[in-house]
Parts: structure tokens; sequence; C-alpha cells
């Protein structure tokens, strides 16, 4: 029996992705699923190599690159697991990672929140779940979990409850995973937690996340107003404050352009201009916060 789908989307970094695989033991029980994403030729020739020396390992080209996101929804289609957990290439999984698993396998949750650490201390990847981790009230942390926590990676996740009420990730090149993280929180009857950690996180330097262009601000000016929207119709007390990210750059910049086409977005989705600009001063003093104290407040 398949108790795990491993889904690992793939892009121009064989070598990290080899890291990446060989962190996961090889058992009968768990499916490993690699989605290139249509790289490069030179890539394409070392990730053959790659194939030889995993042959349990599902490998699926795609034949267009639409991003980690379409890598994901291909992977989905595939996995025969009870349970799916997601990687991206250029990460590993802890060398506890399976015993950690293993013990929440008959779990009745249809999720599993896991820990995180960076393997570079500059790296600040997993300073959001470690905050979350790092609260007292339980509570606040299974809301944050299930609505705030918007990587896919430590998360172990019930495949009916994703094939019940047909989740899948965006095609978007920034923040594909957004959607898929905060429906299945919404749909998760109910979720477990542990601190334990079973990922290491990298930091690439050319990583999308890490981009900033008009385009990427405009996708995610978009994605997390809708994603508000969604919480607010739902009557879930959480308000996900990257939607204000967009603006506040926008303000830094004086881009009156870039204004006009946010608050256009926002209108949409029925948020209103006071209700935006009243939220901009609480922003920017979470901004200043993270910046010079490394205090995050969600």
């Amino acid at each position: 029996m398949i108790y795990y789908s491993i889904i690992i989307p793939h892009y121009n970094s064989p070598n990290l992705l080899k890291r990446c695989l060989e962190s996961i033991p090889k058992r009968n029980d768990i499916q490993i699923i690699v989605v290139d994403d249509n790289s490069t030729q030179n890539n394409i020739i070392q990730l053959k190599t790659i194939k030889q020396q995993f042959p349990y390992v599902l490998f699926i080209q795609a034949t267009q690159n639409k991003g980690a996101g379409q890598a994901r929804n291909i992977g989905l289609k595939h996995a025969i697991g009870e349970w799916v957990l997601f990687a991206d290439a250029d990460d590993y999984f802890s060398i506890n990672f399976s015993n950690e698993i293993d013990s929440y396998k008959t779990t009745d949750a249809d999720i599993v929140f896991f820990n995180a650490k960076s393997e570079n201390p500059t790296t600040k990847r997993t300073i959001h779940l470690n905050y979350i981790y790092s609260l007292q009230n339980n509570s606040t942390k299974q809301l944050l979990l299930r609505y705030s926590f918007g990587e896919p990676w430590c998360k172990m996740v019930r495949l009916k409850l994703i094939k019940e009420y047909n989740i899948f990730f965006d095609q978007s090149f920034i923040h594909n995973d957004t959607r898929f993280s905060y429906l299945i929180g919404f749909f998760a009857k109910k979720i477990a937690y542990t601190s334990q950690i079973i990922y290491i996180v990298t930091k690439q330097p050319k990583s999308v996340s890490q981009q900033y262009s008009k385009e990427l601000l405009i996708q995610r000016a978009k994605i997390f107003t809708k994603k508000n929207a969604f919480l607010h119709s739902n009557h879930i007390n959480y308000f996900d404050w990257l939607m204000m990210n967009p603006l506040w750059n926008a303000i830094k910049t004086v881009d009156f352009n870039f204004i006009k086409q946010y608050m256009s977005i926002c209108h949409h989705y029925n948020f209103s201009t006071f209700f935006i600009f009243r939220k901009i001063v609480p922003y920017t003093i979470k901004v200043i916060l993270l910046k010079f104290t490394g205090k995050i407040i969600i």
C-alpha cells in the first residue's frame, strides 16, 4: 500500500534535485513524483542521468514552462498515496523525516503540519512558520497554520480532501501555492501539528519569490485580495497583510498609475478605498518592526 506521495516540481536545478531525492528514503509505501517544468536542454540531459540513478522515482515532463503550480497539479493527477507531501527541488528533508511522518499516518486529521529550519541563518523563508510554532495560544496557532502559512511544504495532506473539494494550485509564477493552502485549511475538518522539523529550506538567488517586478506585484495584489475576500465572506477572522505589500511599494516609489491599478483590484473584490488606506499604517509598522528588530507580527 502506498501511504505517501511526495511531489517535487523541478526547473533547471538537477544537482539540487538529486540532493532532495537522496534525502527521501527508498520505501515501498512512498511514491516519489518529479515533474520537470520544461527545463532547458542541458538540464534535461543531466536529468536523464538522475533518472537512471533513481529508477523508483516517477519522472514526468511538462510540455510548457508554466511554473511550480502547474507542475504540482500534474503531480497530483498521478498521486496514489493516502497522504500527499510537497518539496521544492532546491530544498531537502531532515534525517528524521520518515519517522516523523510515520507517527501521524493513522491520525484522523486531514492535514498534519510540521516545522522547518533554514540551511543558512540569513535565509528567512522559515521565519513565518517558526514564529507560528513559537506562539503559546493553540487556537491562534491553528488559525495561522490553516490560513497564514501559505507554502506547500511541511504539510501532510490527505489526498481524499484534495480530490473531494477539487483543490489545485494556481498557474501563476508567484504565490501559486497560496490558494491551495488556504483552501485545504478551510475544508480540513481537523488538523494536527507538531514542532518537529522535517524539512530544510535553502535560498537560491534567482528564486521567483525574490523578484519584485510590477507584473509580479500586480499578481500578488490579485492573489491576496482574492484570498482576503474569500476569508471575509466565510467569516474567517484573519486578514493576510501581504495584500498590502504592492500598495506599500507603490507609495514608496510614488507610482500613481500602479496605485490606480491596485485600487481597481481591491474594488473588484468589494474592498473600499477607505478600508485599504486604513490598513496601510499598521502594515507599515509591521514592515518597520520586521526590518529593524526581526520581529514578525501576523
